[in-house]
């Protein structure tokens, strides 16, 4: 998993910053923090702030549209500014949570409004207090796909000027996997709907609450009340990341430190390690292996000047060169960034063939030779210019610490680039990668050392050179023996 975080409800649980150093995972969820930063020995981790409201405040605000959001923000204006923090660019505030459940969605005069709330607390936010918003915070099912353009489209154009993001939630009941897309993925047929309305544009996405959740059958229960096996439950987080988008930043489970009725949701320290061990958006336990330190790679900016990986990573995110096993391979020597073009152009000799592979489930088989990393995905020959060139559209685009949706390697044994992607509200930036054969086969094991010589027997050479002598006597009289007889 790479997109997967959690969510914390009541403060930090004891366990969090060695998560966070284990994984240096990117993304964290807190509920009413403190005045102060929260975990500031992590300052790679960015964090979605929620500040809970009862639901009749929601309920007032969010139903008078965009004089609603101006209440809200003159109501809580002294909370924000008692944490000026927030203003730093890892840090969102998300907006009334759920307003499905107060009927925003019921009508199309509660959607207008609900859309116009939106819209503008994230104009305000951002123009008063250079705050970044979290807009929209449905609950599961929501909205319905004809609704989609009245309910989004409003507060998505702001927060991608306000430089915001979306939310969805999103549970399953008893998988993730519940089949169809209306509970979890539900995001999928907003966005669909929304390019069938001619959208091309979105901001990021984020899943503000994700997980398992009987209340979708009308009872209060958590993961521990379907099978309560954390590693059982990690793997039903893992299917459920790999099937999320480019377009989505992240998830966040519902929820370690949990205030009642919510103990049987909670991502307890055993889950939190159960995740960390699938993790592969990092570099600590549960990684995938990449090396960022790969001192082969050689990184260039788009002036051509020599970069470093802590350069490339603020950059581009966490990114990964993967290494193929020890021995002659194809390895990545050049990492060069680039832009104007929405393409990934991967150099290496003339006939070099590479492949591509993104989470789509109906890419084509890979041939054998292409098939070290995945089994499918798409491919190409390098032209005579040096280089083949993979095409990239609006779901290639992430923002870091997020890092894109596509892995590169080519054939035979072959180092591995994971996280490809060009970085959103920008011209196509992105990373060109060049492969060269590096034939570096493990040294040959050392021969065995000779036996050390039996130490010289005086006795036994004198006993030899003395019958030797005995020999060349006797040759000596046969000789004479024979001469006689002729």
């Amino acid at each position: 998993m790479n997109k997967t975080y959690i969510h914390f409800q009541a403060g930090l649980a004891p366990w969090t910053r060695r998560y966070f150093e284990s994984t240096r995972a990117g993304w964290g969820k807190l509920m009413d923090p403190g005045e102060a930063d929260p975990l500031p020995e992590c300052p790679w981790v960015n964090w979605v702030i929620r500040r809970y409201d009862d639901e009749g405040a929601a309920r007032a605000e969010v139903l008078n549209g965009a004089n609603g959001a101006w209440n809200q923000y003159q109501r809580i204006k002294p909370w924000l500014r008692a944490r000026p923090w927030l203003r730093d660019g890892r840090f969102f505030f998300e907006h009334h949570n759920e307003p499905t459940n107060f009927g925003a969605l019921s009508t199309s005069a509660n959607r207008e409004a609900t859309a116009r709330y939106g819209a503008a607390l994230t104009r305000i936010l951002w123009e008063q207090e250079g705050i970044r918003s979290v807009a929209g915070c449905l609950g599961v099912g929501h909205p319905e796909p004809q609704h989609a353009l009245q309910v989004c489209a409003a507060p998505m154009a702001e927060l991608m000027r306000c430089e915001g993001m979306y939310s969805f939630h999103e549970y399953g009941w008893p998988a993730m996997d519940t089949g169809g897309g209306w509970w979890t993925l539900r995001y999928q047929k907003t966005l669909a709907a929304l390019r069938k309305a001619g959208a091309t544009r979105f901001p990021p996405i984020v899943i503000t609450e994700a997980g398992l959740d009987r209340l979708l059958t009308g009872t209060v229960g958590g993961w521990m009340d379907a099978n309560n096996d954390p590693a059982w439950y990690a793997a039903e987080l893992d299917w459920y990341d790999g099937q999320l988008g480019p377009q989505v930043a992240g998830c966040f489970v519902f929820t370690a430190t949990p205030n009642p009725p919510w103990g049987s949701y909670e991502v307890t320290e055993p889950l939190a390690w159960q995740m960390a061990e699938r993790w592969n958006g990092g570099n600590g336990n549960g990684g995938n292996g990449g090396n960022g330190g790969n001192s082969g790679v050689k990184i260039y900016d788009k002036a051509g000047n020599e970069r470093t990986w802590d350069w490339l990573r603020a950059e581009f995110g966490n990114v990964q060169v993967v290494p193929a096993p020890d021995g002659a391979a194809w390895r990545v020597v050049e990492l060069r960034e680039a832009d104007g073009y929405a393409a990934i152009l991967v150099r290496g000799p003339q006939g070099l063939r590479v492949a591509r592979w993104w989470p789509e489930p109906t890419l084509p088989a890979l041939p054998a030779d292409l098939s070290t990393w995945k089994t499918q995905g798409v491919w190409a020959v390098a032209k005579p210019e040096g280089h083949c060139d993979f095409g990239m559209g609006g779901g290639d685009y992430y923002y870091p610490p997020n890092v894109g949706a596509s892995w590169y390697w080519a054939q035979g044994a072959s180092d591995c680039c994971q996280g490809w992607g060009m970085l959103g509200s920008t011209n196509h930036r992105h990373l060109d990668i060049t492969f060269a054969w590096i034939d570096k086969p493990e040294p040959p094991e050392p021969p065995e050392p000779p036996e050390p010589p039996e130490p010289p027997n005086n006795e036994a050479i004198m006993k030899i050179e003395k019958a030797q002598v005995l020999l060349n006597e006797a040759q000596a009289l046969l000789d004479e023996a024979l001469e006689l007889l002729a």
